[in-house]
Parts: structure tokens; C-alpha cells; sequence
């Protein structure tokens, strides 16, 4: 019946998509990067085609017998598997490197990706727009992508006011965290404290001669 070729082949249809699909979704999520649906979608059909020809090009040169629910389980982790070594390969610091020195671009479309150092840490001096005689300092725990609306969570931090210390993470008995959302920050300053930090040896930040004195 032609009902019933229609649903055992829905398989196979769904081959050519969804091993791609695995793939960009795990790269996404890894990199925090974002594409539009119409392209993930083309994305995914060409990726999964990739997977579909590659993996039936081995099994056949190797003449390995397989069943057909295997061979779909095969694309499936061939995808997740793809999706986590083009991260890993996008994520190489020379890679990172090579494009800032000779393209002058950058991997993200994000820029706290590119300027906080996730591995080596990151401070930050926020400087609030409603008040240009204070600020707060502290060490980047977290922060949420979202624009203008985006918080930033800072550890270990000090809250300033005409030049007094209004508050702080050490007038309490137990750990404790600050966040501010960036709508209210007119500029924030960067700092990284060590000199292994990626982004320093990324853009080849230089600590500055006064600072130095």
C-alpha cells in the first residue's frame, strides 16, 4: 500500500535532516552563536546529505554489514559527534587569533564572547548612568545575553559612591553575589588579572606605561 511505503520511508526522510540538524544545534549551543531557522534549516539538509554519503562511503569500502534502524543511529551520533569537533576547532585560540590579525573578525556575534575570559577570569568597573560619582567592581561570575536587558553577576565586589565604599561582598557572613543589568550602566572597564588570559594574547592588549610606573 502506497500509505505504507510512505511510512517506512519516513526514516530515510528524516535522514536528511535531522543528523545536521543534531550537529549545528550542538555547535550553537556550545559557541552561544545564533543563525536564523531558514538557515539552520538549508544547514542541516546539506550537513546531514555530508554525513549520509560519508558514513554509507566507509561502510561500503570496508564492506560492513549493518541494519537499517543501525544505520540511522550511525548518522545520528556521527552528527552530535561533528557538532562537537567543529567547536572544539572554531574554539582554538589560534584560530580565534589568526582571524583577528588577518580578517579583523571576529567568531561571534556576541562581543562579551570575544572580551571576557571565561577560563582565566574577568573583572569589571561598572560606572551606573544615573550617577557619575559611583561605581562597582567585581569579578565576572556570570552574565545573560539579552541586549540592553542583559545582567552581568559579579563575586568579591565593592560598591562605590563619591568615593566611599558603600557596600560590599565582605559585609556579609556568607558568599554573596551583586548583579546589575546593563540598561543602567552608562560604560563598563575591563580588567584581566592574569597574564595567561586568552584575550590578552588574542588581541595583544599591552599593560599600559602609567599603569606600569
Amino acid at each position: 500500500m502506497p500509505s505504507l511505503e510512505i511510512f517506512h520511508s519516513i526514516p530515510e526522510i528524516l535522514s536528511y535532516f535531522f543528523p545536521g540538524f543534531v550537529s549545528i544545534s550542538i555547535f550553537l549551543f556550545l559557541s552561544s552563536n545564533e543563525l536564523e531557522y531558514s538557515h539552520i534549516n538549508v544547514y542541516s539538509i546539506c550537513i546531514s546529505y555530508a554525513i549520509k554519503v560519508l558514513i554509507d562511503s566507509i561502510l561500503y569500502k570496508f564492506n560492513l554489514i549493518y541494519t537499517t534502524g543501525l544505520i540511522y543511529v550511525i548518522y545520528l551520533c556521527f552528527g552530535v559527534v561533528s557538532g562537537y569537533i567543529v567547536y572544539c576547532i572554531y574554539r582554538n585560540p589560534k584560530i580565534k587569533k589568526a582571524l583577528s590579525k588577518f580578517a579583523n573578525k571576529s567568531q561571534n556575534n556576541n562581543i562579551w564572547n570575544d572580551i571576557i575570559d571565561h577560563k582565566f577570569g574577568t573583572s569589571l568597573i561598572l560606572y551606573p548612568s544615573f550617577n557619575n560619582d559611583s561605581y562597582i567592581v567585581g569579578t565576572l561570575v556570570e552574565y545573560e545575553e539579552n541586549g540592553t536587558e542583559s545582567w552581568f553577576a559579579l563575586q568579591d565586589y565593592y560598591v562605590y559612591e563619591n568615593g566611599n565604599k558603600r557596600a560590599s561582598s565582605d559585609d556579609y557572613s556568607y558568599p554573596a553575589i551583586i548583579a546589575v543589568q546593563l540598561s543602567h550602566i552608562d560604560h563598563v572597564e575591563i580588567l584581566y588579572p592574569s597574564e595567561n588570559s586568552e584575550v590578552v594574547m588574542t588581541y595583544n592588549l599591552q599593560t599600559s606605561s602609567k599603569a606600569a610606573e
